[in-house]
């Protein structure tokens, strides 16, 4: 199974963002489903469903917000895979959720 990317449907940057992961994707890796999809609401727990998040889910495993973001660079592979790395640094969140909190306003 790819691994799969939810996102809020509902939200410019989000959509933005995914349209660069998309460009970016040159060995179709992913598949990209909205948090409020049918697949969403299939394989992920509900409390992910609101749509304030960005979720990506490998093999069963489930990464959130920033870790998400570092870990689709690391699969993304070539000079985007350096940055995977910083999935596993704590603390990433408190950024991720100030522009998830705005975001609106990108």
């Amino acid at each position: 199974m790819k691994p799969i990317i939810f996102f809020d449907s509902k939200c410019h940057f989000c959509q933005d963002s995914i349209q660069k992961i998309r460009e970016r994707d040159k060995n179709n890796l992913f598949e990209f489903f909205p948090l409020d999809s049918e697949k969403a609401k299939e394989l992920l727990p509900e409390k992910l469903l609101k749509g304030d998040t960005l979720v990506l889910l490998e093999n069963g495993k489930i990464w959130l917000r920033a870790k998400a973001i570092f870990r689709i660079l690391h699969l993304l592979g070539g000079k985007w895979k350096a940055f995977g790395l910083l999935c596993y640094l704590p603390g990433l969140d408190l950024f991720y959720r100030l522009i998830a909190k705005h975001r609106h306003l990108f």
